[in-house]
């Protein structure tokens, strides 16, 4: 099973990777050797977004009953856990291990507490900021490779490596500590980019439009006064409107120095140039 190629997608509600892993498979914690890697998003008006991996040996699958028997037990028992939570995955092969990218969505800190550590961490807001602890409870079995957490501000942790809005803990142990804020959860910086560079093609555009062609002369067309009567007629006249003359209106503009010239000149009268 290690060997296959394969990809699967299921949309489900309910429990995270806790599910996942302890659900009717107590062997996967006696026989250990699963990984997990962890991060969650906390936003504006307690939504939060949880993305993990969890690679687990085929054979500790097998042990288990299985991919099916172990994808049935979780389909179950996510309908009955959480129904309201939106969670995905994507089932792929690494090399002799089952891997699975969950994904999952929700509103409320005490829905997050319950999906992704079994209601054993504290999640609370005061003045804005976000506390947040939870003891790891693996001894054995399970092996977390990474947590992380991001919010608007990562105000102090415990973490291994802390930046302005991520703090990550590797292969944590012991208490996970964090106090952060909330991210917005709409980005406008793409959007502010997306309509910068939206409105610098169109002022490039219509300062080319504005432009003589430099391959092409180009024609234009005036107001013309009538060579036998003196009579102005409107730009596109062909005949005179008083006495009937034609007219020559047109005008063509050099596409090299944009000198005006007749309409049969073949060369510029100004720079010599070529005139299409």
């Amino acid at each position: 099973m290690g060997k296959m190629k394969k990809s699967s997608r299921l949309v489900l509600l309910g429990r995270g990777w806790k599910v996942l892993l302890i659900v009717a498979i107590g062997s996967i914690l006696l026989v250990g050797c699963g990984t997990l890697e962890g991060e969650i998003t906390f936003y504006e008006g307690e939504r939060w977004r949880y993305l993990g991996r969890i690679a687990i040996p085929a054979e500790v699958v097998e042990m288990a009953g299985g991919e099916g028997a172990l994808e049935s037990e979780l389909q179950s028992s996510l309908r009955e856990e959480a129904p309201d939570v939106e969670v995905s995955w994507d089932k792929k092969y690494e090399g002799q291990n089952v891997v699975y990218h969950v994904t999952a969505e929700g509103e409320g800190w005490e829905k997050l507490n319950r999906f992704a550590f079994d209601g054993n961490a504290s999640i609370t807001r005061e003045d804005g900021k976000i506390y947040f602890t939870f003891s790891i409870p693996w001894e054995a079995g399970l092996v977390v490779s990474s947590l992380t957490l991001r919010g608007g501000k990562i105000i102090s942790s415990n973490a291994d490596k802390q930046t302005d809005g991520s703090a990550i803990w590797y292969r944590p142990t012991g208490t996970v500590e964090a106090v952060l804020t909330e991210k917005g959860r709409f980005n406008w910086l793409p959007i502010l980019l997306f309509l910068l560079v939206i409105s610098a093609v169109g002022g490039a555009m219509a300062f080319v439009a504005r432009r003589p062609s430099k391959e092409r002369a180009v024609v234009m067309e005036r107001e013309i006064a009538c060579p036998q009567c003196g009579t102005v007629n409107s730009p596109g006249a062909r005949f005179c409107k008083h006495c009937g003359a034609r007219l020559e209106a047109q005008v063509v503009i050099c596409p090299k120095c944009g000198a005006e010239n007749k309409p049969e000149a073949k060369f510029c009268a100004n720079c010599g140039t070529k005139i299409e």
